[in-house]
């Protein structure tokens, strides 16, 4: 099976998930700003998780601990899984992520898709 685009082949509405995390800088305010800027992008309601501190895992010594949360919103009927997910390295880009080349490098933002559908 070839891997085109991806073409919706239901009605049913859309749901999105992304995980916000980061460990360097402000990091309350970069997910407060990141989680603002993905909601304005459904036209519907985006719901949120609380904010979680959590222990780095497999990253290098010394990495301090991460903020996370998740956040669920209803993409435009447009929007496919690669559109989002481009949208989201962008907003990355914006928000200052850099990328070292470092697995699980300290990081300003990580933005992950981790479900799309129905």
């Amino acid at each position: 099976m070839g891997h085109g685009k991806t073409k919706r082949v239901s009605d049913e509405p859309l749901m999105a998930y992304v995980a916000l995390g980061a460990n360097l800088g402000d990091a309350a305010a970069t997910l407060s700003d990141a989680a603002a800027e993905i909601a304005g992008w459904s036209p519907g309601l985006a719901i949120g998780s609380s904010l979680w501190r959590t222990v780095p895992v497999d990253c290098p010594p010394g990495s301090p601990p991460f903020l996370n949360a998740a956040l669920g919103l209803r993409p435009k009927p447009v929007t496919t899984p690669e559109s989002l997910l481009d949208n989201l390295l962008a907003l990355e880009s914006k928000l200052g992520r850099t990328r070292s080349g470092l697995a699980n490098a300290p990081r300003v933002i990580d933005l992950d898709l981790i479900a799309f559908g129905t």
